[in-house]
């Protein structure tokens, strides 16, 4: 929620594995708003230097453009398909 929002997470790490593998899909792509903290004290740590960073809190639409836009595309040719008797 908080990339939807345009602010800074940052996720402290679990024994789950599930909150930092959700965290790694934005490896690479909103690297200045998604960080992993193994500690508390890390934490304290990087919101420092969060706090000290500029932000434009408007992000790149990364899920939209390499996902989300495509899905009118995939589903016109399924629906073509479906017409022509292919599946």
């Amino acid at each position: 929620m908080s990339l939807v929002a345009g602010t800074p997470v940052i996720i402290i790490r679990t024994t789950d594995h599930k909150v930092t593998t959700g965290a790694e899909w934005f490896n690479g792509i909103y690297d200045d708003y998604v960080y992993v903290a193994e500690s508390l004290d890390e934490v304290y740590i990087l919101a420092k230097q969060i706090l000290n960073k500029s932000f434009n809190y408007k992000l790149y639409p990364h899920f939209d453009s390499e996902y989300y836009d495509r899905l009118p595309q995939i589903f016109d040719r399924t629906i073509k398909d479906n017409v022509n008797g292919y599946m």
